[in-house]
C-alpha cells in the first residue's frame, strides 16, 4: 500500500515529536511544542502508510509568503517521493491561500535538506552565522 498525505490530529502529536527529536537534535519540539506551535499558527501535514505516519512537514503563513519550519521523513521510507509529496502539498496550501512565495531556514551544513530544496526550486535569499553552524534562508517564489 502507498502512502497518503493528510492533515495532522492530536493523535498524530507524538509521532510528530519523535520524527523530530531523531532528524532536528539541535531544534527538536516536544510533545507541548507541537501543541504550542499548533495553537500559534504552525500547521502541520503528515505522510500516513499503513496506520503509521512517516513523515511531516510543518508551516506556517506569513505576510505573503508561506513559512516552513520543517520536514522529516523516517529514515526507512527516504527515497520514495514522500518528503516531495509533504512539500508540494504545503505549496498548495499556500498558493491556495493567496501566498506567492515559500522560505525556510537551514543549518549549512545540512547538505542533504540543502539538495532536497534546491532541487525543488528553492535558492539562497541569505546566509547568517549560527552557534552550531551558519543558517542558510532558501526561498522559492510559487505561482498563483
Amino acid at each position: 500500500m502507498g502512502f497518503l498525505v493528510r492533515r495532522m490530529r492530536a493523535t498524530d502529536i507524538p509521532a510528530i515529536a519523535g520524527l523530530s527529536e531523531k532528524y532536528f537534535p539541535l531544534a527538536r519540539i516536544d510533545e507541548g511544542e507541537v501543541r504550542r506551535r499548533t495553537s500559534g499558527g504552525v500547521a502541520y501535514l503528515v505522510a500516513e502508510e499503513d496506520g503509521q505516519v512517516v513523515g511531516f512537514v510543518g508551516g506556517k503563513l506569513r505576510g505573503r509568503d508561506g513559512r516552513i519550519s520543517g520536514i522529516a521523513v523516517s529514515p526507512a521510507y527516504e527515497r520514495r517521493g514522500i518528503g516531495s509529496a509533504l512539500l508540494e502539498r504545503a505549496t498548495a496550501f499556500a498558493r491556495e491561500n493567496g501566498r506567492g512565495s515559500l522560505s525556510l531556514l537551514v543549518k549549512e551544513y545540512n547538505v542533504k535538506a540543502v539538495r532536497f530544496y534546491t532541487s525543488h526550486g528553492f535558492s539562497l535569499k541569505a546566509a547568517k552565522p549560527g552557534k552550531d553552524g551558519g543558517v542558510l534562508l532558501l526561498w522559492r517564489g510559487i505561482e498563483n
